[in-house]
């Protein structure tokens, strides 16, 4: 591609040459002379100009076609000027077969355009398509310094650069040059737009520029001739011995640049490296745990949104966001792993029982205080909520009531033997106590009256506990009409 692109320079540099000459026709007298090339008049006010290489163009009537003798003479001017400018060997045989002006009523040139071939270029279309972004930029590097050269040489002086950008015009990929340079003779300054269709022997450059202060007239008749250009052929197939690369080679260039696989490598490492720190960080950092359910579903869901406004940020062009889809998914597996499972966990994995079975067998075998526990993990999923501080509420009193259960052995075993207590409902009871306590305490208020949001989540905890209690007809409703209304006034007289 480099190859590709330093051919070129050297024959931009022509063009911008050619640019000059095209200039110096501003104090040419007019002349109608067609110069043997035959204009075919369509409707309205344009003239279709047939040109060689199979290619026509629109031109308005009063368009003043040159003649072979000015042609000549822009052909002198730029044998001149390129001696100065161009090292030994940068030449490139090019033709100007057509050029025009457009005269004001005071013979003043109003617009200039002509066309130019380089029947020698050994770049193709699929060269040009391939280029990639750093390939433009330098591209237009090395067009506006070649413009500078010229301009120490000619007299000109360019006055902004807009740059050089891809376009397509017609199925062929066209790189369009955009500047505005002083007029040569009188006030006033013009645009000029460069436009190049590379295409090997048949490549080719249309030269068009305006009076700046004649924008809004000229402005729509030179986009006008531009999109009216038409070529009725093939582009040419690159030879075997110039590709250099192999198709996905050239694609891969063409996508990531040069040095493709380490960009890659980079952009793999960058997007999983900002995509996953946080959720492994949640996990095995700040919460050492597992999260439940909808919790890892709502970390996923925000973190999947901040890393769309990061990596847009990044200069993202991505439309579906795969990867990140691809990052939620791991993320939320990470969020949700365990670690290694202790020997009852697996032997509880080989024989499966059903919760009912399985408290059972632990009260008669005496193992109370196991089966309250067991009572308890299975109390958990009851308990899930999308709320971040609901969840770590959750967590801490499901944590506390099991620390408790088991330093309260002896009462545990005679609420079950002697009581016939059920040990779901010993473990929902130290539930409600856990969390009524700590809603209580004043730890958790903002003020008299007024929880924090961890308060709240503690809170959420006693309620969730009253409503299973009642479910599970522990308690009946007057009871739970009655804890509700009690923690409501805990929460108003304490803070």
């Amino acid at each position: 591609m480099k190859t590709a692109c330093l051919k070129i320079l050297s024959v931009f540099v022509l063009i911008i040459i050619v640019t000059i000459p095209a200039l110096a026709t501003e104090n040419l007298p007019a002349n109608t002379a067609t110069d043997n090339i035959e204009l075919e008049a369509p409707a309205k006010s344009f003239l279709v100009v047939p040109l060689p290489k199979a290619i026509s163009i629109e031109l308005p009537k009063n368009w003043v076609v040159l003649s072979n003798s000015q042609r000549i003479t822009m052909g002198a001017f730029l044998e001149s000027i390129q001696n100065k400018v161009l090292n030994e060997g940068d030449d490139i045989a090019s033709s100007l077969p057509f050029a025009a002006n457009y005269f004001d009523d005071n013979r003043r040139t109003i617009a200039i355009m002509n066309v130019r071939y380089y029947p020698e270029m050994d770049v193709f279309q699929e060269e040009a398509r391939n280029f990639t972004k750093l390939d433009i930029e330098e591209l237009d590097t090395g067009i506006k310094e070649g413009f500078y050269r010229v301009t120490e040489a000619s007299g000109m002086k360019i006055l902004s650069w807009d740059g050089t950008a891809k376009q397509m015009l017609h199925g062929y990929t066209t790189y369009v040059t955009e500047y505005v340079r002083q007029s040569m003779v009188g006030p006033g300054s013009f645009r000029v737009r460069m436009i190049r269709i590379l295409d090997g022997k048949n490549s080719f450059t249309i030269t068009v520029s305006y009076l700046e202060s004649q924008t809004f007239l000229m402005k729509p008749i030179i986009e006008h001739i531009i999109s009216s250009l038409k070529i009725s052929k093939e582009p040419e197939e690159m030879p075997d011995n110039l590709s250099g690369s192999s198709e996905t080679q050239s694609m891969m260039t063409t996508f990531y640049g040069e040095h493709w696989g380490f960009s890659i490598l980079f952009a793999f490492l960058v997007t999983w490296g900002i995509g996953l720190t946080p959720p492994l960080l949640i996990r095995y950092a700040l919460y050492r745990r597992p999260l439940n359910k909808w919790p890892a579903i709502g970390y996923c869901a925000l973190l999947f949104f901040v890393n769309i406004v990061i990596f847009t940020a990044l200069g993202s062009e991505s439309k579906t966001h795969s990867a990140l889809v691809l990052i939620a998914l791991v993320s939320y597996y990470i969020l949700k792993k365990r670690g290694k499972e202790s020997p009852a966990t697996i032997n509880s994995v080989d024989k499966p029982k059903t919760k009912e079975e399985d408290t059972e067998n632990s009260v008669k075998s005496g193992k109370e205080v196991a089966a309250t526990i067991t009572a308890l993990k299975e109390l958990r999923s009851e308990y899930d909520s999308t709320g971040i501080f609901h969840s770590l509420a959750v967590d801490g009193a499901f944590k506390q009531a099991k620390i408790i259960i088991r330093a309260d052995k002896q009462n545990v075993v005679e609420g079950i033997t002697n009581d016939g207590r059920d040990p779901a409902e010993i473990a929902l009871t130290t539930l409600w106590n856990v969390s009524n306590q700590e809603v209580s305490t004043g730890h958790y208020h903002v003020y008299r009256g007024l929880l924090t949001e961890q308060g709240k989540g503690y809170l959420y905890v006693y309620n969730k506990t009253v409503d299973v209690l009642l479910d599970r007809e522990f308690i009946d409703k007057k009871e739970a009409e009655s804890n509700r209304k009690s923690i409501k006034e805990n929460i108003k007289n304490t803070g």
